[in-house]
């Protein structure tokens, strides 16, 4: 097992930080423009009825017994 060549109350972050001048805080690749993002289009109420259904056949199955559950 290799010993470590740093003091054990340094972490990572700072055994490899290097002294001296501040880091800029500005970025250094400027953003790139986007396009916007376009929502894909769901169809909301078909989705709430198939939900309604499933789970009117689920509760069927339950009060009958009926299924692996």
């Amino acid at each position: 097992m290799a010993k470590s060549n740093r003091k054990s109350t340094e972490t990572h972050e700072t055994a490899n930080r290097q002294k001296g001048a501040p880091k800029s805080k500005a970025s250094p690749n400027p953003k790139k423009t986007e396009r916007p993002r376009t929502r894909l289009v769901v169809d909301t109420v078909r989705a709430s009825r198939d939900g309604h259904e499933f789970h009117e056949a689920w509760v069927a199955r339950k009060c009958l017994g009926v299924g692996a559950h």
